[in-house]
């Protein structure tokens, strides 16, 4: 038997390559679940709580595709054994097996349940002291965040807003790593949505419910760096303008930022929330 010419090998490797490549590509976008990289305790609570989700999902999917294929290569080689005219052995009802791939759904099902119920809670559980309390209020089409007079902002209330057609752009969340900081969200007109992808949660802004305990959030920050939050809720013409930053530092430098922004606080620019002043980001040039 002859060797496959040179011609052939080659597209052979190729083919190898490009599975390789392919799966390779499949691998990575697997990272994380799929989801955006936790930058709080309870975002990874979430990125766990998918995570079993979506391997569990796998293995159904797997299992299905296996008993599938089982079945479909069984019957052709029936076929070909027996010719097409035989008739399949008849079976009657196995209630064993009935009751058994009927009861394994449900307790998946009511496990996943059970964990899901557990994580909601965590998310939605507040500490009688956070170390930050941060008021966010939406408005077409900004952000405003208020940090009232509190032990890490001692010479309070620190207003930050802005807007991406002012001379401040974008609003500067300033959060410090390691602290609770717990988020108080009020809408002045229409509903809108605090989302943080990192954070792994989302809250609408509710006009009218601002006491409900819907309306607060919690998180433990765990590790630095800088993100983009956005309103999740279409909220009329320029709602893509709602968009802030959001900035985890240690907490020396949260003090830093505390201290300049109260030094440098200016009057709030037009179309902000009235009866207040606000800053910019001097600590990081904003």
């Amino acid at each position: 038997m002859s060797s496959p010419s040179p011609v052939v090998r080659a597209a052979r490797t190729s083919r190898w390559a490009a599975a390789t490549v392919g799966l390779a590509a499949l691998v990575a976008g697997c990272a994380n679940n799929g989801l955006p990289e936790s930058a709080t305790a309870q975002g990874d609570e979430v990125t766990s709580l998918w995570g079993i989700f979506l391997w569990l999902a796998v293995a159904v999917a797997a299992l299905i595709w296996l008993l599938t294929a089982y079945v479909v290569i069984s019957s052709m080689r029936r076929r070909r054994r027996d010719g097409d005219d035989a008739v399949p052995r008849q079976k009657q009802y196995n209630t064993r097996l009935e009751v058994v791939y009927t009861a394994i759904p449900l307790v998946l099902v009511g496990v996943l349940f059970w964990m899901t119920t557990a994580v909601n809670a965590e998310l939605d559980n507040v500490s009688d002291a956070p170390d930050l309390t941060v008021e966010v209020i939406g408005f077409q089409w900004q952000w405003q965040f208020r940090y009232p007079t509190q032990e890490l902002v001692p010479d309070g209330p620190l207003v930050v807003s802005g807007s991406p057609s002012g001379p401040q752009g974008y609003p500067e969340l300033v959060l410090p790593v390691g602290a609770t900081v717990r988020f108080e969200l009020t809408a002045d007109d229409v509903i809108h949505s605090f989302w943080v992808p990192e954070f792994l949660e989302k809250r609408d802004l509710i006009p009218g419910v601002d006491e409900s305990p819907s309306n607060v959030i919690e998180v433990e920050v765990t590790r630095a760096g800088t993100w983009t939050g956005r309103c999740a809720e279409y909220c009329g013409l320029n709602h893509w303008q709602m968009a802030f930053t959001v900035r985890a530092v240690p907490a020396d430098e949260f003090a830093d930022w505390v201290r300049v922004s109260q030094a440098q606080s200016q009057p709030m620019v037009a179309g902000s929330v009235p009866g207040t002043t606000a800053t910019t980001n001097p600590v990081s040039g904003a």
